[in-house]
């Protein structure tokens, strides 16, 4: 079966959150017929060791950053590898849950959508003022955007690849 899915995830110093989160996020791409693309974005710690202990996986591609880029231009490395009809963006720490992918991806399809922006639940600002500017934020891209978004910062997203690769 041919993969129709590729999720991209950007890693700086994640090398805690990939040593719990990558054997998942496999073993989901593998029952899926899914790719998974982890850009390592020039850790300083051990991503790259974690990584590796899994470079075998037929379902994983790695790209490694000498410097870090930064997350956009990890996502940009991961996007322009991307060979299926569809792709993922999330982060590495495990705060989305992989089933809302594929509900994601299944939306994308049934409303024939270029880009479904997923909501984290729960969110805590840690301060005020982060508080504050997110509603700023959120504010302002209502005004701009017809579309409601509510969690712009949000790692979660699905495209239609070839839309993504036109706007990177």
């Amino acid at each position: 079966m041919e993969s129709q899915v590729t999720i991209v995830i950007p890693a700086y110093n994640e090398e805690a959150a990939l040593t719990s989160e990558l054997p998942k996020l496999i073993a989901f791409c593998h029952q899926h017929h899914w790719q998974l693309v982890v850009v390592n974005d020039g850790s300083t710690d051990n991503t790259r060791h974690v990584l590796e202990q899994y470079e075998d996986e037929s379902c994983l591609t790695v790209a490694h950053h000498k410097v870090n880029r930064g997350y956009g231009g990890a996502l940009k490395t991961g996007i322009l590898s991307v060979t299926t009809p569809y792709l993922a963006t999330m982060d590495a720490d495990g705060q989305h849950r992989l089933e809302d992918v594929q509900t994601l991806c299944s939306v994308l399809q049934q409303h024939d959508a270029d880009m479904i922006v997923g909501t984290r639940q729960n969110q805590r600002s840690a301060n005020w003022y982060r508080g504050l500017g997110k509603t700023i934020i959120r504010t302002v891209a209502r005004i701009l955007v017809p579309n409601t978004i509510t969690d712009l910062n949000s790692g979660m997203k699905v495209y239609r690849t070839e839309l993504a690769k036109q706007y990177i």
